[in-house]
C-alpha cells in the first residue's frame, strides 16, 4: 500500500440491510492487500457482525455509517449508528 488511504464511506438506510455491499469491497480489498485468507474471514466476519447489530438495533432514522480505510498494512473499519 502507498502513504496514500484508501477509503471508503458507505451510508445505509435503516430497513435497507444493504451492509452485502461495504462486506465486499472489504473482503476484496484485504485480499488485495495480502492478508492471509482466515485473516480475510476474521475482517469480514468482524464487520458483519457490527453492520448488522447497527442496521438491526439502530432506533433512529438516520442511516448507518461505514467507513474502511486502508493504510500501509492496516484496515481500519467503522461503523456508526445513532442507537442507544
Amino acid at each position: 500500500m502507498s502513504d496514500n488511504p484508501i477509503k471508503f464511506r458507505i451510508s445505509i438506510p435503516p430497513g435497507m440491510r444493504a451492509e452485502c455491499v461495504p462486506i465486499a469491497a472489504v473482503e476484496v480489498l484485504a485480499r488485495r492487500m495480502g492478508f492471509k485468507p482466515d485473516r480475510v474471514q476474521d475482517i469480514v466476519q468482524a464487520l458483519t457482525e457490527a453492520s448488522v447489530n447497527a442496521i438491526m438495533y439502530s432506533t433512529s432514522e438516520m442511516d448507518v455509517d461505514i467507513a474502511i480505510i486502508a493504510v500501509h498494512n492496516s484496515l481500519i473499519l467503522e461503523v456508526k449508528d445513532r442507537g442507544p
